[in-house]
């Protein structure tokens, strides 16, 4: 019988999928580990491994199970926990759910949008002081431009989104899906000009060398100072402490972050401090419609590297 290590701890959102591991034949070793020699010790003789986002899947990890492990398929979309050049010299296929969580992350990043813009949560907070009358007006989010920073599938569903209230869809990106862009109408930009003409920037990079601290003092000083600032992508692509300055001199209006530099997010950083920024938990994903997309796209990868040895949706 094929083991699998399910590295997803012992949340009972998590039990359906085990279930399903198992009415498919697998011998599921269920684990919570993060650090690498933990991680070894107990996927010790499986032939693949499913994981979250914060397992350390290095390569003293991949080596240490090289002997069997075959698979490693990522319950969600990020890969930066994963050593992928590792992973490739091992001969270790790689494969995560592409897509299953495009209209929830979007529907966040859209909604954090319209927070920061229309200050709900502010003005139910001055409501229950009981503040009635002479609250400042907010602003409309309809018929503003938002700028996108990656136009992949999460991108592209903010961009129809967007649409849908009238607004104009810039987009930033190294890969120019022209396609997408005629049927979001969208305009592809160069990096200064969409940091120049939006009021909204959404980020929707994936985490690497090249993105690390993309928002930067200077990223944010090219920005409009009526502009709001939204990442739904990775904590790390924004530098915190320019975020900070940004927001506490004045030069962005607002930002709305669901991801953090360190996750989770200590109780003392000084953004929380601020009153023009609104926090989630990384919960951009968290829908049970999502989960339930991810779970499927998850099996369908480990039963075809079992099938034919190639997951569905491999990483290359």
């Amino acid at each position: 019988m094929n083991r699998i290590l399910m590295n997803l701890g012992f949340e009972a959102k998590y039990d359906a999928f085990e279930e399903r591991l198992k009415a498919a034949g697998f011998q599921v070793v269920r684990t919570g580990e993060r650090l690498p020699a933990q991680i070894i010790e107990c996927g010790k003789g499986c032939q693949a491994a499913v994981i979250n986002a914060e397992d350390q899947w290095t390569k003293e990890t991949m080596e240490g199970l090289k002997d069997t492990l075959g698979l490693i398929a990522r319950f969600g979309v990020g890969l930066d926990n994963v050593d992928l050049d590792a992973a490739r010299g091992l001969g270790i296929k790689v494969a995560n759910s592409a897509g299953a969580n495009k209209e929830s992350v979007a529907e966040c990043a859209v909604t954090l949008m319209l927070e920061c813009t229309r200050r709900i949560s502010w003005l139910d907070g001055k409501l229950r002081d009981g503040q009635w009358k002479g609250l400042p007006r907010t602003h409309q989010f309809s018929g503003k431009t938002v700028g996108l920073i990656g136009f992949g599938a999460i991108a592209q569903c903010v961009a129809g989104m967007a649409k849908g209230f009238g607004c104009k869809v810039l987009a930033c990106d190294v890969i120019k899906n022209e396609t997408a862009a005629k049927r979001l109408d969208t305009v592809f930009c160069e990096m200064d000009e969409l940091l120049e003409k939006s009021d909204f920037i959404s980020l929707h990079v994936p985490l690497t060398e090249d993105t690390r601290h993309m928002v930067s003092e200077a990223f944010l000083k090219k920005m409009k100072p009526t502009a709001i600032l939204i990442n739904t992508s990775r904590g790390p692509v924004v530098d915190e402490k320019a975020l900070y300055r940004a927001l506490k001199e004045g030069w962005i209006q607002a930002a709305g972050l669901d991801v953090f530099e360190q996750e989770p997010p200590g109780g003392d950083n000084p953004l929380f401090g601020l009153h023009n920024i609104i926090v989630t938990p990384h919960a951009a994903s968290s829908t049970e419609e999502a989960a339930g997309n991810i779970a499927d796209l998850c099996m369908e990868n480990i039963c075809s590297y079992f099938e034919t040895g190639i997951p569905k949706y491999f990483i290359k």
